[in-house]
């Protein structure tokens, strides 16, 4: 799987990748700004792959959201690496409204940069390390692909404002995403609720099937995308943070053309609310 599709995916994610930022130690000053620390683990194929950490601030309506991620296991070992994404922007009442996006992975001539200004909804300037290669099948992208969209890390970041306490619309969505290289859509659609029994997260866990549809900047027949469109094995697993407020993904599962990728929720820390929260 890709990095351009590994990080909605783990994000949502995101749908998902992994990290070097460490969690704020129990006894470090308590922030201006509250924030909840999310450690997620990486696997594929059942081995572990991965590490992240995602870091989210909020103060009234304002969201910032960072997600650093690094390679374990024998994949370090072999092809070490690290990445760092940010977002920032308004909660709004069914979805964020994001202002800033970055995303910075790699080294070299494996680089991987992306930075995207927004207003709106709207993509107003975005620039994308390596540029896309020139191909018979691209999609090309229009202005409308850059309209009422999502940057990745703000897509998995579902405000709490205004959604049923049982979480039954949290599925019910369409996240429309642009990272700067290709516009898709990730389709969520309700699949079940199951009892809540985890620490910094209120009331029940939603879990919604997903759909990837490419909509622009993707090569069309590539196997990958192909893969990917026709691909039924996609879930996300939601959980409301209790400090927060905001639905965030548990676990992240996709089936990948070399085994299942899942991204999985560890621990939550949350600080600078008054009364420290944290499941360990």
């Amino acid at each position: 799987m890709s990095l351009r599709l590994a990080v909605p995916a783990t994000a949502l994610a995101t749908l998902l990748v992994t990290s070097a930022a460490e969690a704020a130690p129990a006894k470090a000053a308590v922030p201006t700004t509250p924030q909840t620390v999310l450690r997620y683990s990486v696997s594929l194929a059942g081995l572990p792959v991965a590490r992240a950490d995602m870091t989210l601030a909020s103060n009234a309506d304002h969201y910032t959201s960072r997600l650093t991620w690094r390679t374990s296991g024998l994949v370090d070992v072999f092809a070490g690496a690290r990445g760092d994404a940010s977002a920032s922007g308004q909660l709004g009442t069914r979805r964020p409204v994001p202002a800033t996006y970055t995303l910075a992975s790699g080294d070299g001539r494996k680089a991987v940069k992306v930075m995207l200004a927004m207003a709106g909804g709207t993509v107003k300037a975005a620039e994308a390390e390596p540029p896309s290669r020139q191909a018979p099948d691209r999609v090309p992208l229009e202005p409308r692909h850059r309209v009422d969209v999502l940057d990745p890390l703000s897509a998995v970041l579902l405000p709490a404002k205004g959604e049923a306490a049982d979480g039954g619309d949290v599925c019910r969505r369409t996240l429309q995403v642009f990272d700067g290289w290709t516009r898709y859509d990730i389709r969520l659609a309700p699949k079940t609720t199951l009892p809540n029994k985890r620490p910094g997260v209120t009331g029940p866990i939603v879990v919604c099937s997903a759909r990837y549809v490419p909509v622009a900047g993707h090569r069309a027949e590539h196997k990958t995308t192909r893969f990917m469109e026709a691909n039924e094995d996609l879930s996300v697993v939601f959980g409301r943070l209790e400090k927060a407020d905001v639905w965030v993904p548990l676990k992240v599962s996709v089936r990948t053309m070399v085994g299942t990728a899942e991204t999985e929720l560890d621990s939550i820390a949350a600080t600078g609310f008054g009364k420290s929260a944290t499941d360990r």
